[in-house]
């Protein structure tokens, strides 16, 4: 894990904040309102862009603006918070390359092109069904993780949610 507390005082300060109510839940309306901003300011850019569906080349460097921002600003809050997080080991560094090529580059690359050719709540509902494997998959990941009928009549209702709303 990059980001870590180095003290057990901050991980206790930590800790009393997020696990105080009003906290948490500031935290959560706030996330959720950056998460669900996300399609629709993707579409409104693209337009105020002046991007075609097809240029995807424009896209890329769009969204590389855009990472390369957030990483920037990751970046400056944790040399500003715990500076002994940016620390990397030799070990780490293929890890985090490999991490940034698949996790970031390759699942932004179809996003924001897929993005692009389909309506912005569209988009979220079809992102947001990757929750629906993540419940699939983890039952063959974790032995305690067994598949319920509830879980599989949750599936069933969410899969056809998805395909009715598309």
């Amino acid at each position: 894990m990059l980001f870590y507390l180095t003290t057990k005082k901050e991980m206790t300060n930590m800790k009393k904040y997020l696990t105080t109510k009003w906290i948490v839940i500031s935290i959560a309306i706030f996330c959720s309102i950056l998460w669900g901003s996300a399609f629709p300011v993707l579409k409104v850019s693209y337009e105020e862009l002046q991007m075609n569906v097809d240029d995807t080349i424009a896209k890329i460097v769009f969204a590389g603006y855009r990472f390369f921002l957030a990483g920037l600003i990751l970046l400056i809050g944790l040399f500003i918070t715990n500076r002994k997080a940016l620390l990397l080991t030799k070990r780490q560094i293929p890890i985090l390359l490999l991490f940034g090529v698949i996790q970031t580059a390759l699942q932004y690359f179809f996003f924001y092109n897929g993005l692009a050719n389909t309506t912005g709540m569209k988009g979220a509902i079809l992102t947001a069904s990757g929750t629906f494997f993540t419940v699939l998959i983890a039952h063959y990941f974790y032995v305690n993780d067994r598949m319920t009928w509830q879980k599989v009549i949750g599936l069933i209702a969410g899969f056809t949610g998805v395909i009715v709303a598309n």
